[in-house]
C-alpha cells in the first residue's frame, strides 16, 4: 500500500511540476523534464521516508480498492486541468466545457484589474471596470479581457466595506 501511496502522489507531483515547467519556461519538453524529475523525486521521498506509519490490515481490500479508484479518478481529472492550465484554448480539457461560464471564468482578473487600477488614477471600486459598457446592472455582464472576461462577481465593489 505504500508503494500505491508514493506512486499516486508522484503522479500528482509530476503533473504539477509539468504545468509549472510549461509556464515557466513554454517548452514541453522542459516541461516533461520537470514533470518526470518532480514525480522520481517525490515518489522516492515518500516512498522512502514514510512521515507516518500506515498500518496495512487497518484498512479492508474493499476500501483499498475504493481508494485506488479514487485516486486513478482524480490523477485523471487533474491531468485534463493541467492540459486546459498550460493551453487554454484547449476549452475540451476543461471542468466542465459545455459552460460557456467555466471556460471563461477567472476569479484573479477582478484582482489583476484592481491591482492595475490601484496604480493609478482610477477608483478600484468603480463598476465600469469590470462590467460591460452597456451592462444591465441586474444582470452583470462581465467585460472581455482577451479570452477571459473580467469577472463581475468577484469585483472588489462587491465585497462589504469595514
Amino acid at each position: 500500500m505504500g508503494a500505491l501511496i508514493a506512486f499516486s502522489l508522484g503522479i500528482a507531483a509530476g503533473i504539477f511540476g509539468c504545468a509549472i515547467g510549461a509556464g515557466l519556461t513554454g517548452s514541453l519538453p522542459a516541461a516533461a523534464l520537470l514533470g518526470a524529475g518532480s514525480a522520481a523525486l517525490t515518489g522516492w521521498l515518500i516512498y522512502g521516508r514514510r512521515i507516518i506509519p500506515l498500518d496495512e490490515t487497518a484498512s479492508s481490500s474493499g476500501l483499498r480498492i475504493v481508494s485506488a479508484a479514487a485516486s486513478l479518478v482524480a490523477l485523471v481529472v487533474l491531468v485534463r486541468l493541467a492540459v486546459y492550465m498550460v493551453d487554454p484554448s484547449r476549452i475540451a480539457f476543461s471542468f466542465i466545457p459545455e459552460s460557456k461560464w467555466e471556460v471563461e471564468h477567472s476569479c484573479l482578473t477582478a484582482y489583476f484589474i484592481s491591482a492595475q487600477a490601484a496604480s493609478g488614477e482610477h477608483d478600484i471600486y468603480d463598476d465600469a471596470l469590470f462590467t460591460a459598457p452597456d451592462d444591465d446592472t441586474l444582470m452583470m455582464e462581465p467585460r472581455p479581457w482577451g479570452r477571459m472576461a473580467r469577472t463581475a462577481c468577484l469585483q472588489p465593489s462587491m465585497v462589504p466595506s469595514r
